[in-house]
């Protein structure tokens, strides 16, 4: 980044024992510098380390390739929102807005008033747009290595590691 950051980011079909299918995993780092990450990756340091986790904004800003998987995060494979329905009908009872963005569509395309089973019609028609969308998501992870796992960091070092994938500058 330009103020020197370093920003690493982890995008995934993850598939854990015990889950029923995989999910799409995005999370990120943010290092104060290069020399910082470095460091980490040699003795397990964590100064400079400024925060972790599913930091999609940041991401997003910094890595804009990966801006598919943002929007996927915790996605069943075939991009369907974890547990879509019985969350999504949560949010819609309380913030229209929520419910939207958590079903992945625009406000005006969630209509108002649903009851249940209306809603749970609605949600089941979402399967052919989620599934483009997973397509986008696979998409980053062709060609990468193990084709099911993609790093990406905003330093210019090409040697690094960690980021061996691909270097954005």
């Amino acid at each position: 980044m330009p103020d020197g950051r370093v920003v690493v980011a982890t995008a995934a079909l993850v598939h854990l024992a015990g889950n029923a299918e995989p999910y799409y995993s995005l999370t990120g780092e943010e290092w104060r510098s290069r020399r910082d990450l470095t460091r980490h990756r040699s003795t397990g340091s964590e100064a400079g380390l400024y925060g972790c986790g599913a930091m999609h904004e940041l991401i997003v800003q910094a890595l804009p390739q990966l801006a598919a998987f943002a929007r996927l995060h915790l996605a069943t494979a075939e991009g369907v929102p974890m547990h879509a329905e019985a969350n999504g009908w949560y949010w819609y009872e309380r913030s229209h807005t929520t419910a939207a963005e958590y079903l992945r569509v625009a406000p005006e395309a969630l209509p108002e008033g649903l009851t249940r089973e209306q809603f749970a019609e609605y949600v089941a028609g979402l399967a052919p747009q989620w599934a483009a969308e997973a397509a986008e998501g696979l998409a980053v992870l062709q060609g990468r290595e193990g084709e099911h796992h993609y790093t990406a960091c905003t330093s210019p070092h090409a040697s690094c590691p960690l980021c061996t994938t691909e270097v954005a500058g």
